[in-house]
């Protein structure tokens, strides 16, 4: 058989088993047995999801560079394809929401709250009769402060105004707050508007006051923060704007500055910061065998 011919003869002949094999592998698939849930109708198997959405342990999770989506933990989100798309529409309707926000940057909160449904901004009524789900929307937004966040905020002054807002979506949501930051001092975790010579006068009285001395800590991103937040409530408090909902808000956000949390660091982060310590712990011992 001519070379052209044979070359030919051996396309086909690879065609034709490629076809088999499809035909095999998709009469396999057809074979495996369905789960019985996904024969449910569409709307009891929303119904049952979003169930699942509304008590769950863990909230959905929405961080600055997710493109607005949401993340969750729970095990719907690995059996299937399909349960895993409806789980997670679902868990915009119905989960509690956790929003991570750094340095005051609410734009993705904000870009959030705007693409909600009305179903999404209130609790369905079938979620709101049971006892085990929450009867209204929460969202638990995590505080990142970092050494350069600004001290007066513009982004935390229109997230205010924006909360103080009645037809603005998710203003009815109930939202808590936690802080994660720098919240005892040392020369290195200072804030950015720190100076030196202040550096050093804040680690003296620390040095003085110490196991005394308030947390969180002057001079840290978190006390800096709160000093200034501090400041804002009492002159609130001084033009008789107690009872507007920006105080409430501001007086939330002052209760979390409080009791703030170690800052959350990735494990880049956390080796960097190892190994600056390592470094700083060895320059101070060369500097002690070489002292007389």
């Amino acid at each position: 058989m001519p070379p052209a011919l044979q070359k030919h003869a051996d396309i086909s002949r690879n065609k034709k088993k490629a076809r088999k094999a499809t035909s095999i592998n998709t009469s396999t698939a057809n074979d495996t047995p369905k789960s019985p849930f996904l024969e449910l109708p569409a709307e009891l198997r929303n119904t049952v999801l979003e169930y699942a959405a509304a008590t769950a342990d863990e909230p959905a999770v929405l961080r600055p560079n997710g493109k607005g989506q949401l993340r969750s933990t729970s095990p719907l989100m690995r059996v299937s394809r399909q349960i895993r798309d409806e789980f997670q529409a679902a868990l915009y309707v119905a989960a509690p929401l956790l929003a991570n926000v750094k340095d005051f940057n609410f734009a993705h909160v904000v870009a959030f709250l705007n693409k909600l449904t009305d179903r999404g901004l209130n609790p369905l009524p079938s979620i709101r009769k049971s006892k085990a789900a929450k009867r209204e929307r929460t969202m638990t937004i995590a505080l990142h402060i970092s050494a350069n966040c600004p001290l007066h905020s513009d982004d935390l002054d229109r997230w205010l105004a924006r909360r103080n807002h009645p037809t603005k979506k998710g203003s009815r949501i109930r939202i808590s707050y936690q802080v994660y930051g720098v919240h005892r001092f040392s020369p290195e975790t200072c804030h950015a508007s720190i100076t030196k010579d202040q550096g050093s006068r804040l680690k003296t009285r620390a040095l003085e006051a110490g196991a005394r001395l308030a947390i969180p800590h002057a001079g840290t991103p978190v006390g800096e923060v709160m000093r200034v937040q501090k400041e804002g409530l009492r002159k609130m408090k001084k033009a008789g704007l107690r009872q507007s909902r920006v105080y409430w808000e501001l007086k939330q956000i002052r209760k979390a500055l409080r009791k703030p949390l170690p800052p959350v660091m990735s494990a880049k982060e956390r080796a960097q910061l190892e190994w600056e310590e390592a470094n700083r712990k060895a320059w101070r011992q060369f500097q002690r065998e070489r002292s007389p």
